[in-house]
């Protein structure tokens, strides 16, 4: 296949991926690899990221001072106005319903990040044809 200064580019110009079909070739010719490869190894395969885990359910805490007097709770407020609540220190940190997530007392579920990107491919470079496929310099 290298005979007489035949080389990848060769083949490439010749007829390209037709010539893929032959072993010596597909092995080591760039064009021969739809990842661009030839020669070289493939590029690491990256599984998908693994999904955070559920938030943690919330418990409600026991409300300190006034705010739990008679018997009031949590459920207490929200029945009563909700949100509006929230404003007042010891609420926004004893009730779930305080929290855009849910988590009132409950420290709030972690930040994940974004996974890293894969890096892109190696370059690619040709190997030398074996046999009469790099005879005479065909590389």
């Amino acid at each position: 296949w290298g005979a007489a200064g035949r080389t990848c580019g060769t083949y490439e110009a010749l007829g390209g991926s037709a010539y893929c079909a032959h072993q010596a070739l597909a092995e080591s010719c760039c064009f021969c690899r739809a990842d661009g490869g030839g020669a070289n190894p493939p590029p690491p395969v990256y599984s998908a990221p693994t999904p955070p885990s559920p938030p943690l359910e919330c418990t409600d805490a026991s409300l300190p001072g006034n705010w739990g007097a008679a018997g009031r709770t949590c459920g207490t407020y929200e029945a009563l106005g909700g949100s509006a609540y929230c404003a007042h220190q010891a609420l926004a940190e004893s009730c779930c319903f305080c929290r855009a997530d849910g988590g009132g007392a409950n420290p709030p579920p972690p930040v994940y990040s974004a996974p890293t990107p894969p890096s892109p491919p190696l370059e690619c470079t040709d190997a030398s044809l074996p046999g009469n496929w790099g005879a005479a310099g065909r590389t």
